[in-house]
């Protein structure tokens, strides 16, 4: 099984179409509340940080790799807001240590969240490692937001048993979830001998012998995203299991022009952003999708564990929720959880005391 890359310009195909009116801007007082916005220094996590700074939270937390763009980014903020309760942490997704950095001091120093934007993402062109030996998107999109979100999760339910709203992580997916299933050969490898997909799709090797190696990378960012709603799902059914009221849901902001791109070639950029400017939303636009998630009022039984797409309830892709799908999306949190048990002790922790 495959689907086509992006570089036929079908990336945004399946996307929403400007034709259907922007999401008006969801509202609400986050008076005494801590947001955490993850790549919020560009694009969609930019304009989501200055809509949420408008709600008056008690600290507003911008995420970012780059600390001159990062700074730039708050005071950008600060100006065009008026809001002054807003702070650059730093935070490198392509590396575990980063990650972890962010979350330990964030929890000695600050030790209260209402709200996770988990929004950054990359869209590779050539297979990338990291320094931990990961391919740079399955560690950046997938691996590096579900070890963060786990490292805060016990702050947040501590949160909520003070809080009188119920926190939200807030997943970002693409509809180019809905165009992936993965190829036969990864769903074939006997998971009881111990074989690991995520490690397998991870090896600069890998695209010898089942598919061209330019395909793989070309489809990587569609399969991210898929394991993103696949984590955002189990994680969303555990807390519920465990009478835990934090809401996990899954936005999807349709095409937008934003900073995604940036790292196409020259061609297939211009095309994208004629695409987006044409039949999408602008980055503003596309933020609302974000901010609803986060403050939207649905009704937290309908917005638990939720796709999110225009501030509509709308059905995961069709392969999600497959049998098969459901397999893979068991074996891909497994998997997930042992890779991080391995980057930082406390996952198991974590995982035996509120997900199982």
């Amino acid at each position: 099984m495959s689907r086509t890359p992006w570089d036929n310009g079908n990336m945004f195909k399946s996307g929403l179409r400007a034709s259907e009116p922007p999401l008006p801007v969801a509202k609400a007082d986050l008076t005494g509340r801590t947001v955490i916005i993850i790549g919020a220094n560009v694009g969609l996590g930019f304009e989501c940080a200055k809509h949420m700074a408008r709600m008056n939270p008690s600290r507003l937390v911008l995420g970012c790799r780059n600390e001159r763009e990062g700074s730039r980014a708050v005071e950008d903020i600060k100006k065009e807001t008026s809001f002054q309760n807003v702070e650059l942490r730093l935070i490198d997704l392509a590396k575990f240590v980063s990650v972890r950095s962010f979350a330990q001091k964030f929890i000695e120093e600050v030790g209260t969240l209402d709200i996770l934007l988990a929004n950054a993402a990359i869209l590779p062109t050539k297979h990338e490692s990291t320094v931990d030996g990961w391919e740079v998107a399955l560690q950046v999109n997938h691996l590096s937001l579900s070890l963060l979100t786990l490292l805060l999760l016990p702050t947040m339910i501590e949160t909520s048993k003070t809080s009188k709203n119920s926190p939200r992580i807030v997943m970002v997916t693409s509809q180019m979830h809905t165009q992936t299933t993965l190829d036969d050969e990864l769903l074939a490898l006997p998971q009881e001998d111990g074989s690991s997909i995520l490690r397998y799709m991870s090896d600069e090797d890998m695209g010898k012998g089942y598919c061209k190696r330019e395909e793989v990378i070309n489809r990587r960012y569609g399969d991210t995203k898929l394991f993103g709603v696949f984590f955002a799902r189990t994680l969303s059914d555990r807390l519920s299991k465990s009478k835990s009221n934090i809401i996990v849901n899954v936005v999807d902001p349709g095409r937008c022009v934003s900073q995604l791109i940036r790292t196409l070639p020259d061609p297939i950029r211009e095309n994208m952003m004629t695409l987006a400017i044409e039949d999408g939303y602008t980055a503003e636009e596309g933020s609302r999708a974000l901010v609803y998630g986060a403050v939207g009022d649905l009704g937290e039984d309908k917005l638990r564990g939720a796709h999110l797409r225009r501030g509509r309830k709308t059905e995961f892709g069709e392969f999600v929720l497959t049998e098969e799908g459901e397999k893979l999306g068991s074996r891909i949190w497994d998997e997930t959880i042992d890779i991080l048990r391995e980057v930082d002790g406390n996952i198991g922790d974590i995982h035996s005391k509120f997900l199982c």
